[in-house]
């Protein structure tokens, strides 16, 4: 397997072949994580390890909850964060609201379909098109 990004080299990037951005996120070091649900790539985390890649999907990629408090506690109960429907199809952002919540409740949705988180490699960049945007970091 190629390696895609060295520990002296930044992430920038990515795009789609047709030049749609792939929303990204570089936490520094390590490989590159292709983070994916039932529609396709919802973003390309770069961390060393799968958990943190799926942290960070939490808090920058998965989409708020349309929902709100009022509406999810008549749902799911006033202890809704403990009940096993709810967390079926939310979830709750490890570091809270992100800056395009527009509920500011920290509340992510889940795709029921499914989420994967992978290794990206360069047999996946090259089968989806995928462009990277990487830069050696100047010393």
């Amino acid at each position: 397997m190629t390696k895609l990004i060295s520990d002296n080299q930044s992430f920038n990037g990515a795009t789609t072949r047709f030049g749609n951005t792939i929303p990204c996120y570089d936490n520094g070091f390590g490989p590159l994580w292709v983070v994916m649900d039932s529609m396709g790539i919802v973003g390309i985390v770069r961390t060393t390890e799968f958990y943190e890649a799926y942290e960070i999907a939490e808090d920058e990629f998965f989409p708020e909850a349309s929902d709100t408090l009022p509406e999810l506690e008549k749902e799911y109960g006033e202890d809704f964060g403990n009940n096993s429907l709810f967390n079926e199809a939310y979830g709750f952002r490890p570091n809270g609201p992100n800056k395009n919540d527009t509920n500011n409740h920290g509340i992510y949705q889940k795709d029921l379909n499914g989420e994967a988180i992978d290794l990206l490699t360069s047999d996946l960049v090259q089968e989806w098109e995928i462009v990277l945007n990487i830069t050696d970091q100047e010393e």
